[in-house]
């Protein structure tokens, strides 16, 4: 499965956002990562389905990957709206995030799961065969530049087993040119880099790195 690195826009510089775009598309990354955040689900509020809308109209050769860490149901529709390749939704947020899920793969969409990080790897057995990626968070959801849990390796490793090799595991939070390779080896298929993309000298040689 194709290995991506996904820059997190919320860890931009918001002042000067032209120039963030700029060094995201001279990395040549496919995709970018939004966290979205509505100060009730986690302690925290980011941007709404308008500034998506317009970084993805001003990036129009770079997917859309909307991670939501928001309250469910009812809040993810407009989000969904904008067509983006994959729309990612909290375990925790919902009692029932099958009709969701469900929703989010009729409009074309790939279907994220995310877990926080005390949140067991277990919980997925009743998902199985509902969704095309899982987000592993791995650092707790609401801030950026947190340091990586290290745990979070173990929980990849268990998410690729339970998974096999049909889904796609992406984990964020903490992720580094200096750990990259390990997550990699433990079954990690696309990093989202906040800090460890938007304060990297060279980011352009990150992807270049993880193939090797």
């Amino acid at each position: 499965m194709e290995l991506q690195i996904l820059p997190s826009i919320f860890a931009a510089d918001f002042s000067d956002i032209k120039s963030a775009l700029q060094q995201i598309e001279k990395s040549q990354v496919n995709m970018i990562h939004y966290d979205v955040m509505d100060n009730h689900f986690v302690p925290n509020m980011s941007f709404g389905h308008q500034f998506v809308q317009q970084v993805m109209n001003a990036t129009p050769t770079i997917k859309a990957d909307i991670h939501l860490m928001i309250d469910l149901p009812g809040h993810y529709e407009k989000f969904l709206e904008l067509s983006p390749a994959v729309l990612t939704v909290h375990y925790e947020a919902s009692d029932n995030i099958v009709p969701i899920l469900r929703h989010i793969r009729s409009k074309g969409v790939l279907a994220g799961v995310s877990l926080k990080p005390n949140t067991p790897i277990s919980v997925l057995n009743k998902l199985k065969g509902e969704f095309d990626m899982l987000l592993i968070m791995s650092v707790e959801p609401g801030f950026s530049f947190q340091s990586f849990i290290p745990e979070s390796l173990e929980r990849i490793r268990e998410a690729r087993q339970l998974l096999g090799d049909d889904v796609i595991i992406q984990a964020d939070g903490g992720i580094k040119r200096s750990n990259m390779k390990s997550l990699k080896e433990a079954g990690l298929n696309w990093f989202v880099m906040g800090g460890g993309f938007f304060k990297e000298s060279n980011p352009e040689s990150l992807l270049q790195d993880l193939m090797l």
